[in-house]
């Protein structure tokens, strides 16, 4: 997975509705794995989602029309159980949106956001 666009489409099934939603959303990528970050933690209404069904859709790219096609299936989760990952999602996020830099202080956006990570399952 590369980061290609600014922005990526993650795709989840509403949890009341069944039907799918989809969010234009800030990320970055390491080593196969797609972190986002909600500044709303749980009460965002996606985290809310992947929490009752964590089978998502992610694409990067293509029109910003909020719908599922082209997206691959993955697993999105949240990252709390991996300190070490939790802290590098952050960084990298805010290194890439808010130019943050190493030995600089993390904004309260990068430091108090709820980390998700999305595992590609193709």
């Amino acid at each position: 997975m590369t980061e290609s666009s600014e922005y990526g489409y993650l795709s989840t099934v509403g949890r009341n509705t069944g039907q799918w939603h989809t969010v234009e959303i800030w990320y970055a990528a390491r080593g196969g794995v797609i972190y986002l970050m909600s500044g709303d933690r749980e009460r965002a209404d996606w985290v809310r989602n992947i929490l009752a069904n964590p089978q998502v859709l992610w694409r990067v790219g293509g029109p910003r029309e909020l719908t599922p096609d082209g997206a691959v299936p993955a697993e999105a989760r949240p990252v709390a159980a991996d300190p070490y990952a939790e802290a590098q999602a952050r960084r990298l996020l805010a290194a890439r949106y808010e130019g943050w830099r190493e030995g600089e202080e993390l904004s309260d956006w990068a430091t108090t956001a709820m980390v998700v990570a999305v595992h590609p399952t193709h």
